[in-house]
């Protein structure tokens, strides 16, 4: 059995979910190899959970057992159903025979975006250069609460598994929201807000909860999701979460929304 091993340590959960694991595995078959050994870590250091019950390892290595398991383009590739889970800090999987090799290596660039495509004032689709120090600009902050809320949303998730809320007017979801485990709404401005609409009501027509899986598709309006290279500034959107309301962050989140 020839197998080929990446190494995703300096990975973010969001670069598995913008296709860096397709491009492990189509390139592993072409290396001709029969499995895929990709490896993440525990996600616990010095003996510290981060939380997660009936699992062996931390949320980049949920995140790649899930997208194995679930990503109907990766099927062409591997076989979904061999996925091993028996390592806390790698996860393995059976390839499809490739009888014609093309490549005897991983061939992988950094994903190194500067930029993200936004509207601007005048409603216009512009590129906007991102900060290269992970910091939330004023500029940033005006392209993360009117362009790419759900992009931040998303980002925020993966990273902390906070619930996402969907604001509604007019029937459709206006802005987006992560639900802190105090129930406050977090996005991309300096305050987290907490609506008097919450309390009280099982579910509210003025807020939605969102499924972990939910598309915001181009023909809803939605520009396209670039949660991973907005990794490093939901980091920061968290720690200043934290600080401003003492939130702990991987506590486990119980949703004050049903969805509607």
């Amino acid at each position: 059995m020839t197998t080929a091993e990446f190494d995703l340590h300096g990975c973010y959960p969001g670069d598995i979910y913008d296709g860096l694991l397709t491009r492990i595995a189509k390139q592993a078959w072409e290396m001709g190899a029969s499995e895929l050994v990709l490896i993440h870590g525990h996600g616990r250091n010095r003996g510290i959970s981060p939380g997660f019950v009936n699992t062996n390892t931390g949320f980049l290595g949920l995140t790649v057992r899930r997208t194995l398991k679930g990503a109907p383009k990766l099927r062409q590739w591997i076989f979904h159903s061999t996925i091993c889970r028996g390592d806390a800090g790698s996860t393995s999987v059976r390839l499809r025979p490739n009888p014609t090799p093309s490549r005897t290596a991983f061939e992988l660039c950094a994903m190194t975006i500067d930029w993200i495509d936004c509207f601007n004032a005048l409603e216009e689709l512009v590129q906007f250069e991102l900060p290269n120090d992970g910091k939330l600009t004023p500029q940033l902050r005006w392209v993360l609460m009117n362009s790419h809320c759900h992009s931040f949303a998303l980002a925020i998730h993966s990273l902390t598994r906070w619930p996402m809320v969907g604001k509604i007017a007019g029937g459709e979801i206006e802005h987006v929201f992560c639900q802190m485990p105090d129930g406050k709404l977090a996005d991309a401005e300096g305050a987290a807000k907490w609506p008097e609409e919450l309390f009280g009501l099982s579910s509210d027509p003025g807020y939605r909860l969102l499924p972990p899986n939910f598309e915001f598709l181009a023909k809803d309006g939605w520009l396209g999701s670039v949660e991973g290279v907005l990794i490093p500034f939901a980091q920061t959107r968290i720690e200043e979460v934290k600080q401003e309301n003492g939130v702990t962050v991987y506590a486990p989140t119980y949703p004050f929304l049903r969805l509607g």
